[in-house]
């Protein structure tokens, strides 16, 4: 008897596809993998497993390529992968135990993915097993789903602990790129016939991928405001048009949109990250402080299995702990660094980020630290903006921080005037300026020019003062405000020069 099948469509798969069935050895009874036109050693790589092997003329349309492989496939249950996904050894007794009952049951597994795209890197729940019988069949071009003919066949539908780990977002970025682009081809033609909010959400997804995000919002604003629409997609359509909105400096839209995302559903991480990042521009402290502590509790839960969700996004814990103590600095909340530095030895942390953990902690607690703590200190493993919500330390300690930021993110203008800021503010003037006529050449940004104005001033150098103004007056035709002070101290110094 054929207990399970492992059922796959494949096209030049022959990197990927031998880790792939190594994987479901001992599991898998039988394997179907469909080939829709592999030119490479895919089939080769297959009949060496004892792959049954069946052709597939590609209709640009996933779903009819998954139907054509459950067609093939005999055994009692279905587990379905990708070549680029792997069944981790330590789901194989539990995969057993599932596929050992007879009911109609439909299994969510939890599909971890190395090294995705983006801030969304983490743990994805997907049904990938599942009880075969007629009627059965999937749907949608591409993103196809089970999901919905499991429930119309009254199947139940379970969670699990079995994990697949998938490896494709390791793959070259413009690989990637390129998927997404087919992606974006078929799920535009399926929208075309049936423009559904599910199609909507990725088509959103996906137009952030190949980076033309403005062009996701409207499809964004659909899935989201669809009340029949699964809440779990909502609640993230809600989350991606905040985010959308606070990196286009829309804080108020964000903050709506936000807040939408939240009343959905309060326990995403990712939702919560987003919230934490809202309310930390908008200055409600409070809100951004215990939005980062929900999002870290409920991440754990969920990894740990004590917690169950359906479509959701579990993050990486290690990137999750270091936002904390991000924001706990950008918001100089002692409170929620002190909350965030308790669970240090409960997540994986390097050496190096050891040190930098406790050097955020001892900055932000004002207490004594070696300066050698400075030479492990590691800003590519933190926001380096954080250093600039740092006050009241000792001025030689902080000078060298920012120095050490610089020299590895040269480009940082932020880092910069927060450097030049420190150097004024220590009596360095002639170097403090040096940076903030280098910032200036850069970004014509009227603050900086004032800082420009008030060193000189401070300094005393009138002729310079003078000059400066006189090259720069005609920026100010958008501030008449600031123009007008600006002509007074240039009348002043006309006469006093």
């Amino acid at each position: 008897m054929i207990n399970l099948s492992l059922s796959m469509i494949v096209k030049n798969e022959e990197e990927d596809l031998p880790g792939c069935l190594d994987s479901v050895k001992g599991a898998a009874d039988e394997i179907i993998l469909v080939d829709t036109g592999s030119t490479d050693k895919t089939i080769e790589i297959a009949k060496k497993y004892g792959a049954k092997i069946f052709n597939f003329e590609w209709v640009k349309d996933f779903s009819a390529a998954r139907n054509f492989a459950l067609s093939k496939s005999s055994g009692r249950w279905i587990l379905y992968l990708d070549a680029d996904e792997r069944l981790s050894p330590q789901s194989v007794s539990e995969l057993k135990k599932i596929i050992a009952g007879d009911s109609k049951t439909g299994v969510y597994c939890n599909v971890n993915s190395i090294n995705q795209v983006g801030s969304e890197s983490g743990t994805m729940q997907y049904i990938r097993l599942f009880k075969n019988s007629p009627g059965i069949e999937f749907t949608g071009k591409v993103h196809e789903q089970i999901d919905h003919s499991l429930i119309k066949n009254g199947y139940n539908i379970v969670t699990s602990d079995i994990e697949i780990i998938h490896t494709g977002y390791s793959a070259d970025p413009e690989i990637l790129k390129e998927k997404a682009l087919r992606n974006f081809e078929l799920l535009t033609e399926q929208y075309k016939l049936k423009p559904d909010s599910y199609t909507a959400f990725q088509l959103g997804q996906t137009l952030i991928i190949i980076e033309r995000k403005e062009e996701s919002e409207d499809y964004f604003k659909k899935a989201a405001g669809d009340k029949n629409f699964e809440i779990n997609h909502r609640a993230h359509a809600y989350r991606y048009l905040a985010a959308i909105a606070l990196e286009n400096e829309n804080i108020k839209d964000a903050e709506e949109n936000i807040q939408k995302a939240v009343s959905l559903n309060p326990e995403m991480p990712l939702v919560n990250i987003v919230a934490a990042n809202v309310y930390q521009r908008t200055g409600d402290k409070a809100k951004a402080a215990e939005h980062c502590k929900i999002a870290f509790q409920i991440n754990r839960s969920l990894l740990k299995g004590e917690k169950k969700a359906y479509f959701d996004i579990m993050l990486n814990e290690t990137e999750l702990f270091n936002f904390g103590i991000n924001l706990s600095v950008l918001l100089r909340n002692k409170e929620l660094m002190n909350w965030f530095y308790s669970f240090k030895d409960t997540v994986k942390l390097n050496e190096n980020q050891l040190y930098s953990i406790e050097l955020f902690y001892k900055l932000l607690n004002l207490q004594e630290f070696p300066e050698d703590f400075i030479n492990k200190f590691e800003p590519s493993k933190f926001n380096p903006a954080i250093i600039v919500a740092l006050s009241g330390y000792n001025p030689k300690l902080k000078i060298q921080l920012l120095v050490k930021i610089i020299n590895e993110y040269p480009d940082d203008l932020m880092m910069k005037k927060a450097l030049a800021d420190e150097l004024s503010v220590n009596g360095l003037k002639n170097e403090a300026l040096e940076i903030y006529y280098e910032i200036f050449g850069k970004t014509q940004d009227i603050s900086i020019l004032l800082d420009i104005i008030n060193v000189l001033t401070e300094i005393g150098d009138y002729a310079e003062l003078l000059k400066f103004i006189t090259e720069t007056e005609n920026k100010l035709d958008a501030y008449p405000q600031i123009k007008g002070k600006i002509e007074k101290i240039k009348e002043k110094l006309s006469e006093q020069i």
